[in-house]
This record gives C-alpha cells, sequence and structure tokens, in this order.
C-alpha cells in the first residue's frame, strides 16, 4: 500500500501540472487574441491609408490639374509601359522623390509635353539646357529635352507589380472588393475571439 505521505505528493504534483497546463493554454489563447486584433488594425491601417491616398489623389487633379500629387516630396505612379524593361516593367509601383539635383544614371520621372504626360526613364547624358534621357528597353534616346521644371523627381523604390493592384482597388470594384474583404477578415477575427472567450470561459468553470 502506498503510504500517506506519497499518495499527497502524487496529488500535488498531479495539481501542479494541471495548473501549468492552464497556464500554457490561456497564453496560448491570449496570443491568438492578440493576433486576431493584430490582423485587424493592420487590415483596417491598409484600408484607411488605401482611401486617403484616393481621395488625396481625386481632390489633387480634379481642383488642382495635378496628375501626379506628391505628399512630403514623394509621389506614386503605376507604370504603363515597358520602355525600362528589365529594371522596371509595366504594372509595377515606382515610388518618386524630389530632389534639389540629378546626374546621369538617374531613373527620373518627368512631363514630356510632346506625349502629354508623364514619362519615367532614365538620365543617359547632362547637357547646358537640361538632360537626355532614354528608356532602357528603347533603342534611341527621347527627342524632347528634359529641364529641370519638368522633373517630378527620382525613382528611389520599384514594388514589381503593386501599381496594377493599386489601380485595380481604386476602381469602383476594386473598392467593393476591398470593402467586402474587410468585412470579411473583420467577421473572421471577431468569430475567433468570440471562440477564444468562450473556450477559455468553459475551462475556468
Amino acid at each position: 500500500m502506498e503510504r500517506k505521505e506519497d499518495i499527497e505528493e502524487t496529488q500535488a504534483a498531479d495539481s501542479k501540472a494541471a495548473v501549468e497546463t492552464k497556464k500554457t493554454t490561456n497564453k496560448g489563447k491570449k496570443a491568438v487574441k492578440i493576433a486576431a486584433y493584430a490582423v485587424l488594425a493592420v487590415v483596417t491601417a491598409f484600408v484607411l491609408a488605401v482611401c486617403a491616398i484616393s481621395i488625396y489623389t481625386a481632390v489633387r487633379k480634379s481642383v488642382y490639374g495635378d496628375e501626379l500629387p506628391s505628399v512630403f516630396g514623394y509621389a506614386a505612379a503605376t507604370v504603363a509601359t515597358g520602355s525600362m524593361e528589365p529594371e522596371i516593367s509595366a504594372g509595377d509601383l515606382i515610388i518618386i522623390k524630389a530632389c534639389d539635383t540629378y546626374a546621369k544614371g538617374d531613373v527620373i520621372t518627368f512631363y514630356d509635353s510632346s506625349f502629354g504626360g508623364y514619362v519615367t526613364h532614365r538620365i543617359v547624358e547632362e547637357k547646358e539646357g537640361g538632360f537626355v534621357t532614354k528608356g532602357d528597353y528603347n533603342n534611341v534616346s527621347d527627342t524632347t529635352l528634359v529641364t529641370y521644371d519638368n522633373i517630378k523627381g527620382k525613382v528611389v523604390c520599384v514594388i514589381s507589380g503593386a501599381g496594377n493592384v493599386i489601380s485595380f482597388l481604386q476602381t469602383p470594384i476594386g473598392i467593393i472588393c476591398l470593402v467586402g474583404g474587410v468585412i470579411i477578415i473583420w467577421l473572421l477575427a471577431d468569430a475567433v475571439v468570440i471562440l477564444v472567450k468562450k473556450a477559455a470561459k468553459k475551462d475556468d468553470e
């Protein structure tokens, strides 16, 4: 027969193990809740950012006629052609920074009056009146000399394929998909939090 002391020690060990298991379980559930709220926060921030950018861009275009508005010296644009392949492809999102000086080798975005819009090409030569530019994929240089007044900025970042995504999210269908996706994520995350709370309550009973 087991001694009374041995039985008590076994029961104490089992009780301690149960407490540790419960603590570990609670920590896991808490981590799930935190992760769910973190996902909600990230998604919400992304949606608000897209909405803010879309509204700001629309206002600048309609009120001020600025086709490529900038914030704190930075602007973003979606590349429409493959003239800068392979470094920059059509559909890429480029981040442009306004600079005081530009030099040979810089990839710049500038307004081309002959084209009637913005172009992103590389500076291949610097002349007294401006810069000679050329698309990396093109065989010949651009015919129009680019002056400082027409330069929007230098390309400092290229995000592959992101331009197509941003452009889609700014369309009516894209906005519907974005809002619908956010609602679904909110519902799923909320459901996870509710299930975790119910499980925690059940364990406490």
